[in-house]
């Protein structure tokens, strides 16, 4: 590792590693703040070097200081998955290749565009004197293990290493930007025929929110770089963003186009393919693009870079059930939207399509039985993890008609109970309710939660006596931020009215108000 004020995010690294690796060694570049104390903390062997703005240079002093026979290169903002620690030791016993590449995963700032973004990068490598890190930014060591050994295998795994520093949070507070800008300027004075620091000129000049400029480093980066090289696959990707940014459609789909037949299986590409069709007014064509996502599932990485895996499955899915709705295709629409639920699981915004698709094509009844009929094809456990969802949405129709057929086919457990006692209650079933809340009784954890509602329930079917019973027992702590939650949307005067009538005011007026504050 090479570090530099890394002291909030060091020991993420270093615990995810532990019992994994047989040695750690840290170079550290300047810090001022806890790092090094940190990196003693966890036994790591420590070198402070002078920062010389070359990555490289850094890299190669940690090479220097390793002795075990391989390397594994971890950021101080990087983290070993769990899967990635069972994995290292058991690809290791068995190598046959002079270095691995494995799939870095960085969760973005442009989430709602394509999500979490994958990477491939040669991070494990045996440790040999001629593999040494090259290049002042973005360093690589492939190309010194090959010049070493021609025949060397650089093989592809599935260790998965998580990146946090891709956030503009994070990219401000460490000053990231300044310091890439300033080193790639004297890497294009040393060569401005390099196609690779182009590119990364043009990630950078998007960071700044420089599209133009970055539209032409992209487009600069394409025609220098080499036809193997396996950054050109990024270039491209990002090239046709920043035209669609610009509102270039027509030069974004020709960039496309033209590289689409060079990256057959980049399923990326295809989905900017479609929202650009889209954009365009070639519904059909956006339509086929959106399919095609769906057929190749996530790209491989490698061999391509910049990989954003929900476009194979759930983006793409919402993305052909918006083409299929503007077409009027209703029908279609809905199963692309429930086939993108099933490769979600918990994800909003396919919910939120089809609950408005299918209201407007069949009014509710037909809302809850076209539901209700995929989530009877689903697992019960799956059919309820829906409920949840539509109730988060606030679609207690729906979520009622998923809770029951999670129910009649064998989901046991106090949690049915209790979601189709808040379903009946949202839509003002108040003796269903209360019979849901009996089954839901035995729901310890959740025994705020079903007192309340048996209460709300009884003071709006008059029975006060027994509300005014279920406040003089004991009540759980939560039990009138719950109750608090169920009356907020009541109108005041019928609100004054139960008010009235029930004992402990001022715990739920207290509660109230604070509901009231936090919406």
């Amino acid at each position: 590792m090479i570090v530099r004020d890394e002291a909030d995010s060091l020991p993420r690294a270093l615990r995810s590693c532990q019992g994994v690796v047989d040695e750690v060694v840290v170079v550290d570049t300047g810090s001022r703040d806890a790092t090094l104390e940190i990196a003693h903390r966890f036994g790591a062997v420590t070198r402070c070097v002078e920062w010389a703005d070359d990555f490289a240079a850094a890299r190669n002093h940690s090479l220097a200081l390793a002795r075990g026979e391989w390397i594994l290169v971890l950021d101080a903002d990087e983290e070993l998955t769990p899967e990635a620690r069972q994995r290292l030791p058991l690809l290791l016993d068995t190598a046959a290749a002079e270095g691995y590449m494995v799939q870095i995963v960085s969760p973005t700032d442009s989430e709602r565009l394509l999500g979490a973004e994958q990477s491939a990068a040669l991070r494990l490598f045996r440790n040999r004197p001629g593999h040494r890190f090259e290049g002042a930014l973005h360093e690589q060591v492939a190309p010194s293990i090959l010049r070493t050994n021609p025949q060397a295998i650089l093989a592809g795994s599935e260790i998965q290493i998580l990146h946090h520093g891709y956030q503009d949070a994070v990219r401000r507070a460490k000053g990231k930007h300044e310091r890439n800008l300033r080193i790639l300027q004297r890497m294009l004075a040393a060569d401005r025929w390099d196609g690779f620091v182009h590119c990364n000129l043009g990630v950078e000049a998007v960071a700044a929110g420089r599209h133009a400029d970055a539209a032409l480093l992209f487009q600069t980066a394409i025609d220098l770089a080499p036809a193997e090289a396996g950054w050109r696959s990024r270039a491209v990707k990002y090239g046709a963003i920043v035209l669609g940014e610009l509102g270039r459609w027509p030069e974004a789909q020709a960039l496309l186009a033209a590289e689409l037949p060079r990256y057959p299986r980049y399923t990326d590409l295809y989905y900017l393919n479609g929202l650009t069709l889209h954009r365009l007014g070639q519904h059909e064509g956006a339509a086929n693009a959106f399919r095609q996502c769906e057929a190749l599932g996530p790209a491989p990485c490698p061999p391509y870079n910049s990989v954003s895996p929900d476009l194979g499955g759930p983006k793409a899915c919402c993305a052909l059930g918006l083409v299929l709705e503007e077409q009027g295709r209703l029908a279609e629409a809905a199963q692309a939207y429930m086939r993108a639920l099933q490769g979600t699981g918990a994800s909003r915004e396919p919910l939120e399509h089809l609950a408005r698709l299918l209201e407007r094509a069949g009014g509710r009844e037909a809302l809850r039985e076209q539901v209700g009929a995929f989530a009877d094809a689903q697992s019960p456990a799956a059919a309820m993890t829906l409920a949840g969802l539509f109730a988060r949405i606030q679609r207690f129709d729906v979520a009622l008609r998923c809770a029951e057929s999670a129910q009649v086919r064998g989901h046991e457990g106090a949690d049915a109970a209790q979601l189709v006692a808040l379903c009946h209650y949202q839509s003002g079933r108040y003796k269903e309710a209360l019979r849901a809340c009996k089954r839901a009784a035995g729901a310890t954890e959740d025994a705020a939660a079903v007192m309340a509602l048996r209460c709300a329930c009884l003071l709006h079917t008059g029975d006060t006596r027994a509300a005014r019973a279920v406040f003089r027992g004991t009540k759980p702590p939560d039990f009138f931020t719950q109750l608090a939650l169920l009356l907020r949307d009541e109108p005041p005067e019928q609100l004054g009215t139960y008010l009235q009538l029930l004992p402990d005011l001022g715990s739920l007026r207290a509660a109230l108000a604070a509901e009231s504050h936090s919406m």
